[in-house]
């Protein structure tokens, strides 16, 4: 067996695997953080723009709602998650909104696999450094 079939077998085994881990197992943000980031992206992906229509914290309380979202937090997952309910026109919708980071974490397991068929010595080191990404916490 060749690095190109490696390649291959191992880019569609992690895009399984993503797809398993991300859409499969997890059906709702499973913390406070999490719902933050989701109830920004719906409000971006509805045409609110980054704002939070409720009071998050007490810190920098503002004057009236809605008010300026992540104040404390980088905006990127939310905006990431609105891409995703734009691309299916589903706003509110919480498998659209995690389209995105299937693809994300699927691109950095080939990184990964990618990193170790370029500094391993072996096909066995790009295998692992790829199984070790998909199977990362």
């Amino acid at each position: 067996m060749n690095l190109r079939r490696d390649w291959l077998l191992f880019a569609l085994f992690a895009f399984l695997g993503a797809l398993i881990f991300t859409r499969g197992l997890i059906e709702g943000p499973g913390f406070t953080d999490a719902f933050y980031h989701l109830n920004a992206a719906n409000r971006l992906a509805s045409g609110q723009g980054l704002t939070d229509d409720y009071l998050w914290t007490y810190i920098g309380q503002p004057e009236s709602l809605p008010a300026p979202s992540h104040l404390y937090w980088l905006p990127l997952t939310s905006i990431s998650a609105a891409l995703g309910m734009l691309l299916f026109n589903a706003p509110g919708v919480y498998w659209a909104a995690q389209v995105p980071f299937i693809g994300m974490y699927w691109g950095l397991t080939l990184i990964g696999f990618g990193l170790g068929a370029r500094y391993g010595t072996t096909r066995r080191h790009a295998w692992m450094a790829g199984l070790l990404t998909l199977f990362s916490g």
